[in-house]
């Protein structure tokens, strides 16, 4: 059964690494994945999983971004002009993008497969020599580019989805793709956990793509994630005094000096002794005309600790700065904190199950689990991970291995494709190894 499920993913290939492009040619951005969620449900439909998408699997209280009417409206008219699978474009035009595909193959163990939908907010790069745009797969969407290995994830999990079709009368159990939006935007899992899709999900995976500097020699799927720093953001908002510089400048009580003070002693903050940490000003803004003192400013500050103990003594330790600065420069200082993410941690016992399936019965494909590895990133994919692991599930995020191109995130990113159909067998064959049993006996 496993040479038929790599046999599967080998026959279409191709077939696979071409939605790929297509995902990436028509990039979509956070909440507006409206192309990419009815392509996806159409698929799935089309081999047999009831899909489910739109509100009734969005939660779409206490979003933190919402695109516009007239942005949900434009990027409509788009994809309809774009889409062939209008059937499901409707239910999901008012930004409710996330995709539910379930295989029902009776009574068993559910697994859930999670993946993101949405693109990066960059405009691609129209280098000549730039490979998407030399083999004429470059996005066509302005400011909406896949240079983040979204696409890869998109296309494996569909390649997955279809092996697992052809052989659901060899499967015991349910199986759960989840496709997130708003990835990017860190809301996506917000929008999912209260609406229950994580509750009966006994096994948990997730996969995501990066460079050979981040793996390990020789392998092309790392079946854990490495542990990535907890992280958070401030927005401090300063408030002093407006005056004029050469008039009065006695009365002012400026708020960039305040600004500055800060700055130059969040640059300080003590390392930690116990882990890695990370601190960095992401925006400063105060005034709007030359010629005055402003009376407000504001900073945007983002922290990292290894752990959250470290994040907590970063947190600290920014507060008393700001409250400083503020008291020294006679202005007053306001600060919202937004929570981060906690570190990702994959379970062993789930990664080394993936390691083993994969060496042992899927040809041609290296899989590696290496545990206390470390990450400088993040993900709200952990809140999914937490919540499978409340009622006693596993969970493991991935990473497939390829030779890359440029930088991700930036204007310039694309990626050796043959990872992709490497990872929909493995993702495959340790489903089939989760949930396998004899043929089912055909009703007479």
């Amino acid at each position: 059964m496993y040479d038929r499920i790599c046999q599967s993913v080998d026959r279409n290939a191709q077939e696979i690494i071409a939605w790929r492009r297509d995902f990436h040619r028509h990039a979509e951005i956070a909440m507006l994945e409206m192309r990419t969620a009815s392509l996806v449900a159409s698929r799935l439909a089309s081999w047999g999983y009831s899909v489910s998408l739109g509100e009734s699997v969005c939660d779409m209280t206490h979003l933190s971004y919402m695109a516009t009417p007239e942005q949900l409206e434009s990027h409509y008219q788009r994809a309809l002009g774009e889409n062939p699978a209008t059937a499901y474009l409707e239910q999901v035009r008012n930004g409710a993008t996330a995709v539910i595909g379930l295989l029902d193959c009776g009574e068993g163990p559910v697994v859930g497969l999670h993946c993101e939908l949405d693109a990066v907010p960059v405009t691609e790069s129209t280098r000549a020599d730039y490979r998407p745009v030399r083999e004429g797969f470059a996005s066509i969407h302005p400011g909406m580019a896949h240079t983040c290995g979204h696409d890869a994830n998109l296309a494996a999990m569909l390649g997955c989805a279809k092996a697992l079709s052809e052989v659901r009368d060899h499967l015991h159990g349910k199986v759960k793709f989840i496709f997130k939006p708003a990835d990017e935007r860190g809301q996506g899992a917000a929008m999912l956990i209260p609406k229950g899709h994580l509750d009966d999900v006994d096994y948990l995976f997730s996969t995501h793509l990066f460079g050979r500097e981040l793996g390990v020699p020789g392998a092309d799927i790392m079946s854990n994630f490495p542990e990535t720093l907890a992280t958070g953001r401030m927005e401090a908002v300063f408030r002093g005094k407006a005056s004029s510089p050469t008039a009065h400048p006695q009365l002012c009580k400026n708020v960039i000096t305040a600004m500055g003070t800060a700055i130059t002693n969040l640059q300080s903050i003590p390392r930690h002794g116990e882990g890695v940490t990370r601190v960095q000003v992401l925006h400063v803004h105060a005034g709007e005309k030359r010629g005055g003192v402003p009376e407000e400013g504001v900073m945007e500050i983002s922290y990292a600790g290894q752990t959250m103990e470290i994040r907590r003594f970063l947190e600290d330790y920014a507060l008393r700065i700001f409250k400083a600065s503020a008291e020294m420069h006679g202005v007053t200082c306001d600060v919202h904190q937004t929570e981060g993410f906690p570190p990702i941690l994959s379970d062993a016992e789930l990664a080394e199950r993936m390691e083993s399936v994969a060496n042992a019965h899927v040809p041609g494909v290296c899989v590696r689990y290496v545990p206390h590895r470390t990450l400088y990133g993040t993900d709200d994919f952990v809140y999914m991970m937490e919540k499978v692991r409340e009622h006693g599930g596993l969970a493991t995020d991935t990473q497939q291995i390829s030779d890359v191109q440029g930088i991700v995130h930036t204007g310039e990113f694309d990626y050796d494709e043959s990872v992709i159909p490497k990872t929909a067998k493995v993702f495959a064959a340790t489903v089939y190894d989760l949930l396998k049993q004899a043929v089912k006996e055909e009703t007479p």
